[in-house]
């Protein structure tokens, strides 16, 4: 705040702190009159620097010469839009620079020969992001498809794309244990209704996970009870009791029998994954080795 407000302003209106610095400069014997901004420039250089002015490293004689060799920028000149072009000198020379002034300060019109140097320039000093950088580039520059150019570039900036955040994470592909013996894994599922045969309608597959051994026992119904005694029966009675049994979860596998019986021998219930099929292949592939015994026309037995 002024000094000359400040000194002339009813004291009550200071903080205890205010109060003490102001005493402390009323010591000195000196007279305090304002100077407007505009008749200090020094003053202004050292504490309004201005944020925008930002020394870039293009050289603008060269810019000239460019202008004066681009076809383009002959073409630009004579076009009707609604840019304003206006060729300003540089300073006390005699070379001008095709500028728009539409916006009220003069954007080069900068030739495609040094677009990509100008993009550099702007886009190296802190690699923003595209929209950042195409909104730096129009504030100071003017060329034909600038944003469709700063996105291109700034797509293909290697800086960019390594310290690049993905906010969408993707869940890497699992890890598939193998089993370290024979018959410790097996797959089984339920295939039917078949033709009726002996009054079997059902097929309970079981598939070996290391060997691919497969099993399949007729049974007369589809609930747990059934699949329960045909494990028994047909698979733990010759190879023994699995560690691990893989089934999808229909109501025969998810039921208190099924996972009451795996707690039972120790052995550790899997599910597949919801209305995915394929996460259960061997299975799948024995059990469309018999579906064609679904469609098979025959007399029951």
């Amino acid at each position: 705040m002024p000094l000359v407000h400040a000194l002339t302003r009813q004291k009550d209106a200071w903080s205890p702190r205010q109060c003490r610095h102001l005493s402390a400069i009323a010591e000195f014997n000196c007279t305090l009159t304002h100077l407007p901004g505009k008749k200090n420039p020094v003053a202004d250089a050292l504490s309004r620097i201005e944020i925008n002015a930002v020394q870039l490293g293009l050289d603008y004689n060269q810019l000239a010469k460019e202008q004066q060799q681009d076809p383009e920028t002959t073409a630009v000149r004579t076009a009707i839009t609604a840019l304003q072009w206006k060729d300003v000198p540089l300073g006390d020379s005699n070379i001008s620079i095709l500028c728009d002034v539409s916006t009220g300060r003069p954007r080069p019109w900068i030739p495609s020969s040094l677009r990509r140097h100008v993009f550099n320039l702007i886009h190296g000093l802190s690699h923003p992001s595209r929209r950042a950088t195409t909104r730096l580039l129009t504030q100071k520059f003017i060329w034909h498809k600038i944003s469709r150019d700063a996105g291109n570039w700034v797509r293909s900036c290697v800086p960019c794309q390594k310290s690049k955040v993905h906010r969408h994470t993707e869940t890497g592909p699992g890890a598939f244990h193998q089993p370290q013996r024979r018959f410790a894994h097996i797959h089984v599922d339920v295939v039917g209704p078949l033709p009726p045969s002996d009054g079997h309608r059902y097929l309970f597959t079981i598939i070996d996970r290391s060997t691919r051994w497969p099993e399949a026992i007729p049974m007369a119904n589809a609930t747990s009870t059934s699949c329960a005694s045909s494990l028994l029966s047909g698979w733990i009675s010759r190879f023994g009791i699995p560690e691990h049994i893989t089934s999808d979860r229909g109501t025969t596998f998810t039921s208190h029998l099924w996972t009451s019986l795996g707690q039972l021998m120790g052995t550790t219930v899997h599910h597949t994954t919801a209305y995915l099929q394929d996460d259960d292949p061997p299975p799948v592939r024995l059990s469309r080795a018999g579906r064609p015994l679904s469609h098979t026309s025959g007399h029951s037995r």
